[in-house]
């Protein structure tokens, strides 16, 4: 199937150091995350269109890295590099390309990877008119001591998304070894359709308008299913998440990459 990929890397990465994560070095050929991702994704879908969304501290310095890549993928499909002016959030960055993105698109962030597994399910569930978010158990995306945000999933009996709830400053001491497996949570991977994104603009806009806080994906996500102007479905990942916070996390994910292509070959 044909679509679009967007990646959301404006963050200042101020726990990694300020360098930018998605350029981290962490495949068995040293390849970066960002290309990890693009293989990924590319061994199960078309891509169609790459959309990367960059702040103004790093855009030159990953332009710069991207030039010099050798992504099969970016031979064959558009390329389109925007700018979030300023750090207002998740929401607020995918608002960037309100009147760009013209076809159904991956989204998803630039310092996480999903697992090979989760997008080859993913490639057989999908339409051209479905939504889906992807989850997965809260235990196998908590670090082992510092806090982080989640967005809690909840569904029906037939998958269909009621509610999504981000939580912030969460640990793993908070839950029991039971709820660690069973609670349900989203890393901003999702598979949506170009219709929504004039209500994107439109709540992004008067959320701007009413505070100075971060304008948060999840919960602009949940405001349109509640106005059921999104109607998203749930599917759970068989893959393996793995995110890069610290610099400590590179190696963590390299030495996982590296079993797992060994396992493969």
């Amino acid at each position: 199937m044909n679509l679009s990929v967007v990646i959301l890397a404006a963050g200042k990465s101020s726990r990694f150091g300020g360098e930018p994560k998605l350029l981290s070095k962490v495949g068995p050929n040293n390849e970066s995350l960002f290309e990890i991702t693009l293989q990924q994704v590319s061994n199960h879908f078309n891509i169609n269109h790459i959309y990367l969304v960059l702040g103004p501290h790093n855009e030159e310095q990953i332009r710069t890295a991207i030039d010099k890549m050798k992504i099969n993928c970016l031979n064959h499909c558009n390329f389109t590099i925007t700018v979030q002016a300023e750090p207002r959030g998740t929401a607020h960055a995918l608002n960037t390309l309100s009147n760009v993105i013209v076809q159904p698109f991956l989204l998803m962030n630039s310092d996480d990877l999903y697992g090979e597994e989760t997008f080859e399910l993913l490639s057989k569930e999908i339409t051209e008119t479905s939504s889906f978010v992807i989850g997965y158990p809260i235990g196998k995306t908590l670090p082992s001591s510092a806090p982080a945000n989640r967005a809690f999933i909840q569904h029906d009996k037939n998958n269909k998304v009621t509610k999504l709830q981000e939580k912030l400053n969460l640990r793993r001491s908070f839950y029991s070894p039971q709820e660690l497996d069973s609670i349900i949570v989203s890393v901003n991977l999702f598979y949506l359709q170009p219709h929504i994104m004039p209500y994107i603009r439109t709540m992004v806009g008067e959320k701007y308008m009413e505070n100075e806080e971060e304008i948060m994906l999840p919960n602009i996500i949940n405001d349109l299913i509640t106005s059921g102007h999104l109607n998203l479905e749930f599917l759970s990942s068989p893959g393996q998440w793995q995110g890069v916070t610290y610099k400590e996390d590179v190696k963590s994910v390299k030495q996982s990459l590296k079993a797992s292509y060994k396992a493969k070959v």
